[in-house]
């Protein structure tokens, strides 16, 4: 079971330590998103990050796989969100093109359709 200590911190005590330890955890879970994103498992993870960062404790660990975790699925979740829109945008430049007599306008449309057919194919 996990507990929460609620704690104040006064101006000039332990700020150093307090930005070192907090700029650590951000690494971790960084690295670990990156392990993740590679497709190791998730025990070799926290293994990896404990070696590399040397935490005693393997809980910090945890936590920062499980919020590199927690963002990859938030990601994955937002990718037919995002072809959605890239697909009214395009439909959006099309109307546009059909409405103008101008060759210059309907080739700029036309590299602008294709930017973003380029980028609803990488999502």
């Amino acid at each position: 079971m996990d507990y929460t200590v609620r704690a104040g911190i006064e101006p000039g005590s332990n700020e150093d330590h307090l930005n070192t330890v907090s700029r650590g955890f951000q690494s971790m879970k960084r690295t670990a998103h990156n392990r993740l994103s590679e497709n190791k498992p998730s025990k070799t993870v926290i293994g990896q990050l404990q070696h590399r960062f040397m935490v005693g404790n393997w809980r910090w660990c945890q936590w920062a796989l499980l919020d590199a975790q927690a963002g990859i699925n938030s990601q994955r979740e937002l990718l037919p969100l995002y072809a959605g829109m890239y697909s009214e945008k395009m439909l959006r430049v099309r109307r546009k093109m059909n409405r103008t007599s101008d060759q210059q306008k309907k080739q700029g449309y036309l590299s602008r359709i294709s930017k973003l057919e380029k980028l609803k194919a990488e999502v």
